[in-house]
């Protein structure tokens, strides 16, 4: 792919579903401690792309702490930022316990959530209309070429 152009073009004539662009002074840029811009490229109303939008955010928001903690540990004088930030990723948290307890009666059963007994008519029901719409695209596009 041809840098952001071509990424912008595979886009927007819908080879991607989106794009994210890196600069290329993103990893100087983050060893000086400036903020670096990370551009998302989608089409606009394009309902593929917002799973990859939600996914693209997370890993940022991930990617963000890690290089907050190295600069942090480098700030109190725990080594270098380069170092801090190779510690990241064998850094070990303790877990934490959770223990549901219902208070008064369960309006579920356990084991079983608010979507559990109408799951299965939604599912048919998706099901039927998704094939009510591919047969509408294929009949359109049969009438599109006749």
């Amino acid at each position: 792919m041809d840098g952001e152009a071509g990424l912008r073009d595979a886009v927007e004539r819908a080879r991607l579903d989106a794009g994210l662009v890196i600069p290329p002074d993103y990893d100087a840029g983050i060893r000086a401690g400036r903020q670096v811009t990370r551009r998302y490229l989608t089409r606009p109303g394009d309902l593929g792309s917002h799973d990859v939008a939600l996914w693209t955010r997370s890993v940022a928001a991930r990617e963000a702490v890690l290089v907050r903690a190295a600069w942090f540990g480098a700030a109190e004088g725990a080594g270098t930022f380069d170092e801090g930030l190779a510690a990241t990723g064998s850094a070990s948290v303790p877990g934490l316990r959770v223990r549901v307890a219902t208070a008064g009666d369960a309006l579920f059963p356990e084991g079983s959530g608010a979507f559990s007994a109408s799951a299965p008519a939604m599912l048919l029901m998706f099901v039927f209309l998704a094939a009510l719409l591919a047969l509408g695209a294929w009949r359109l596009r049969r009438t599109l070429t006749a």
